[in-house]
């Protein structure tokens, strides 16, 4: 029987593009986004997406995504950061710490939003990866969710549609993550943090 075991936690944001797979050092995953605007810089959007392949037999995630606005008026400042952490071999312990901060200083009708979304998942099995209708999936989501920031739509509604696409992205790597010699099978955890300045 397969077993997959799928940490999630929401938090903070990021910048970047989409990236489909990347090695991790040992057991440690670290993703961190920032946007900050102020007077001269009103706009500040940060979108990060990272699929990455890491080993057992501890994962340790560590996500943050921070947001400042600073002494403008209708500044718009998004920091949003999804890390999707495949995880090979036996797990016996996984760690995730997710931060999601947002700061208004001295501004004015300011949208400010800090999110972000850390899935690990680990089947037991090695060669841990996403299959490529996974990928299409997860890229048209986080598409989805970068043109929705940067257009107008309000931070809490961007806020609520990221919340919104938690199961689908679980759903997706509950069917779509395969392995060779899959020894676990699926199960899915969800928690998570946001941050809307005001």
């Amino acid at each position: 029987m397969r077993r997959l075991k799928i940490a999630a936690v929401a938090a903070a944001g990021i910048t970047g593009a989409l990236v489909p797979f990347q090695i991790a050092g040992a057991g440690t995953v670290v993703q961190s986004a920032m946007a900050k605007t102020y007077f001269t810089h009103p706009n500040d959007i940060e979108i990060s997406f990272q699929v990455r392949q890491d080993a057992g037999p501890r994962a340790i995630a560590l996500n943050t995504a921070f947001a400042e606005s600073d002494g403008c008026t209708g500044c718009r400042t998004i920091a949003l950061s999804i890390e999707v952490d495949l995880v090979s071999g036996t797990t016996s312990a996984v760690a995730a710490s997710n931060r999601a901060i947002s700061l208004d200083r001295g501004t004015t009708n300011s949208q400010t939003l800090a999110d972000a979304l850390q899935f690990v998942v680990a089947t037991g099995g090695t060669n841990v990866s996403l299959s490529a209708t996974g990928t299409a999936a997860l890229n048209a989501i986080v598409q989805s969710l970068t043109n929705e920031a940067y257009s107008s739509t309000p931070v809490t509604q961007l806020n609520s549609d990221i919340n919104a696409a938690i199961p689908s992205i679980q759903q997706i790597l509950t069917t779509d993550v395969v392995s060779t010699y899959p020894t676990e099978s699926p199960t899915v955890a969800e928690g998570g943090q946001s941050s809307i300045g005001t």
